[in-house]
């Protein structure tokens, strides 16, 4: 169940990182975007300190990361509508 929902998540980041890639959403839906990002690395933090196999812990470094990721481009976005 956990791996399950960290799939989700992971791929609910890269459908949203790609969309806002391909069609340069700058500001638009930030604060979802930020509570994504949020709940995201929460819980994979949590499951990273619970795993109980290899590939839980594999699914919440890369969900984690991927997070990370997310939270750089937002940081950019962000930085460039305000200081454009």
């Amino acid at each position: 169940m956990r791996n399950i929902v960290l799939i989700i998540l992971t791929f609910i980041h890269l459908i949203v990182l790609l969309i806002s890639m391909i069609y340069n959403i700058k500001i638009d839906y930030l604060s979802l975007r930020i509570l994504l990002v949020a709940l995201t690395t929460v819980l994979s933090i949590y499951m990273l300190l619970l795993h109980q196999s290899k590939s839980q812990r594999y699914v919440a470094i890369g969900a984690l990361f991927l997070a990370f990721i997310h939270v750089g481009w937002l940081i950019h976005n962000v930085y460039n509508v305000v200081y454009s």
